[in-house]
């Protein structure tokens, strides 16, 4: 009877059952390209930790994503600097000489005086566009690794939103000028009422055009982090001064995961082959490798949060950021300066 009353082994192995099952849940997250499967606790917590550390090697953290895009773009501002350095030797040597007419010196001085505040400038900007719930909120919110922007909102995101550095968090909430209403900041206490206002209709009176976030971001330190580019192929085609080449943009596929939950290797071919010749029909140039980009920034969000490591999505948009931040700034460099 004794016997009988024993607590029984059936709730241990049930207690098993439920950590493998999150063990390969996690091991799903972190693989998105296919894992390993296992058939006891010890060996998919080996799998998982065997991940990790492959992802930690290769990836690095986000914070380590940011040092590499930071690290290249200073390279180039370092060029910037010389070449403003040049304007600025020429602009002292010319105003003392006689070699040239008086005309012919004040052009080139109005001229150099626009090129060094051109080149002074460290800000870039970076325009992020896209269809209706195509993401673009989430991709800002898992670059900066926080939720500055509200996400799953029930309408068109009509407001237009700056993001930039700032020691505390804060917003800065700009009104229609119809309402003659001025400027109200919300602090970092009631920061989360951004959403409240993104979310209202151009018709209602409390309305805002614009809200200015503030966040103390290394990526956006100094003014550093760009918008990403869109509306641009007509800029680089030359129909706008204003340096932009075919390499200045990424496309990224957001959502891949359920293309690939819902579709065969043939449908997804074809799938990418589509959208590969949609673009090339709009910028011949387009390097499909380096400039689009398939991931799930759902997905990418989840591992960056649980794991503080960057899935090999993040980190292939990481890596794109890292190569289209300098080209810009260097091409649109060579274009005026040239």
């Amino acid at each position: 009877m004794a016997q009988f009353n024993k607590p029984r082994p059936k709730y241990k192995r049930k207690g098993n059952i439920a950590e493998l099952v999150q063990l390969m849940d996690d091991l799903k997250l972190l693989s998105a390209h296919g894992y390993e499967t296992a058939s006891s606790v010890a060996t998919a917590r080996g799998l998982k930790e065997q991940r990790l550390e492959e992802l930690k090697r290769k990836n690095g953290t986000p914070q380590e994503g940011y040092s590499r895009i930071l690290k290249d773009v200073e390279q180039t501002r370092d060029r910037r600097h010389i070449l403003k350095e040049y304007y600025s030797k020429v602009k002292d040597i010319l105003q003392e000489t006689r070699a040239i007419s008086r005309q012919e010196k004040d052009d080139f001085l109005t001229g150099a005086k626009e090129c060094i505040e051109d080149l002074k400038n460290q800000r870039y900007t970076v325009l992020i566009a896209g269809e209706t719930s195509a993401g673009k909120s989430s991709l800002i919110n898992l670059l900066l690794n926080d939720n500055v922007l509200p996400t799953s909102i029930t309408q068109n995101t009509l407001t237009i939103c700056e993001i930039s550095y700032g020691e505390k968090k804060e917003a800065v909430v700009h009104f229609s000028k119809q309402t003659g209403k001025p400027p109200k900041i919300l602090k970092e206490s009631k920061f989360d009422k951004i959403k409240e206002y993104i979310e209202k209709p151009t018709e209602d009176e409390h309305w805002c055009e614009r809200i200015e976030i503030k966040i103390p971001n290394p990526l956006l330190e100094e003014d550093r982090l760009l918008r990403i580019v869109g509306e641009w192929s007509k800029l680089y085609k030359g129909e706008k001064r204003c340096g932009i080449t075919a390499e200045s943009a990424l496309f990224v596929c957001n959502k891949w995961d359920e293309v690939e939950r819902q579709s065969n290797q043939a449908e997804r071919d074809d799938l990418q082959k589509h959208i590969i010749d949609k673009l090339r029909k709009k910028i011949p140039e387009l390097d499909e490798k380096s400039q689009v980009i398939k991931m799930s920034v759902f997905t990418a969000a989840k591992v960056q949060k649980k794991f503080n490591v960057m899935s090999d999505d993040l980190n292939s948009l990481i890596d794109g950021l890292q190569r289209l931040l300098p080209i810009c700034i260097e091409r649109k460099t060579e274009y005026f300066y040239k």
